[in-house]
């Protein structure tokens, strides 16, 4: 699926098949929820073009886990 957790951060590095339009993955970080997203769009590339957190776009796919006891919303969309 292409995530992975490195000390207190997710690096999102999306693998999916190119018939996929989407995949959710939950992971939970102690007390803390996170929901990673991940659209295809038409252009069936591996590529990044942009990914939010919490709809806040960000300039990298890694993600600072805090234990925060909420429910955190990853998108991530290649293409």
């Amino acid at each position: 699926m292409g995530i992975c957790k490195k000390g207190d951060s997710l690096i999102i590095n999306p693998c999916i098949p190119f018939d996929w339009e989407h995949y959710m993955a939950i992971y939970q970080f102690l007390d803390t929820v996170y929901e990673v997203n991940v659209y295809q769009e038409e252009a069936k590339t591996k590529l990044i073009k942009s990914v939010y957190c919490d709809n806040q776009l960000i300039p990298t796919n890694e993600i600072l886990m805090k234990n925060d006891k909420q429910h955190h919303k990853i998108d991530v969309i290649i293409g």
